[in-house]
């Protein structure tokens, strides 16, 4: 979990970083989260899917 982030309307947030595959192997990701989904404390939550 992050720190809290503005209420800005459907924003959404990029993520990424390597992955390693032994030594000599490595793949970079870079993702986009869904937009915001309210919590009935007035806080909100994204969904991440990966595949």
């Amino acid at each position: 979990m992050t720190a809290p982030a503005p209420d800005v309307p459907n924003h959404v947030h990029e993520y990424g970083g390597p992955l390693h595959f032994g030594d000599v192997h490595v793949h970079h990701f870079s993702c986009v989260t869904g937009p915001p989904i309210p919590l009935p404390d007035g806080g909100h939550y994204h969904i991440i899917e990966q595949r």
